[in-house]
């Protein structure tokens, strides 16, 4: 009996001890700031997608504009997704909102769409699905400094593809220009 403590005692040890290699941390999305620090992220299925540009090039991760005349919000973020080992801009997010003043709005009746350029051949394009609530909260909006921030959700379909995208935690802090 005390042989059968021991050995379950030195069992219990080694499987505590137990490690697992190559564990790689999930990537976080940059924090919901309202500073106008250009950052754009989200959770899409469950995966992280966060804005990106590629080093010395023209391309823009994050672009935003304002339009008094029409008091519509424009939001457009590029992700940098390597394919055959070259950096290429193939994942656009943009969102297009009437607003005025922070506070909570429906995404439903506005622009909103996500396209992958790499599946250009296959399921590319989607749009907000129209049957489910998609809030965005503006938390900053402020047009003497030219900063928008704000955090959504949403829910995207294909309906060549059917196909849906779950959009989660997504929030943005970025520049505008009018």
């Amino acid at each position: 009996m005390k042989y059968l403590t021991i050995l379950l005692i030195a069992m219990l040890y080694l499987a505590s001890s137990c490690q697992k290699d190559n564990i790689e941390p999930k990537p976080d999305l940059p924090p919901a700031t309202m500073t106008g620090g250009n950052t754009f992220g989200c959770y899409i299925n469950g995966v992280p997608w966060v804005a990106s540009k590629p080093p010395f090039t023209l391309f823009t991760d994050l672009t935003g504009s304002y339009s008094f005349q029409t008091n519509t919000l424009g939001i457009q973020a590029n992700k940098i997704v390597q394919k055959d080992g070259e950096d290429l801009v193939n994942e656009t997010m943009s969102i297009g909102l009437a607003l005025q003043t922070t506070g909570l709005y429906n995404l439903r009746s506005h622009k909103y769409n996500f396209r992958d350029w790499v599946n250009i051949a296959t399921c590319y394009s989607y749009s907000i699905d129209t049957l489910y609530p998609h809030p965005i909260t503006i938390t900053r909006f402020d047009t003497v400094n030219r900063v928008a921030s704000g955090i959504f959700e949403c829910r995207m379909i294909n309906n060549q593809c059917a196909d849906t995208l779950n959009i989660t935690e997504g929030r943005f802090d970025m520049l505008f220009y009018y």
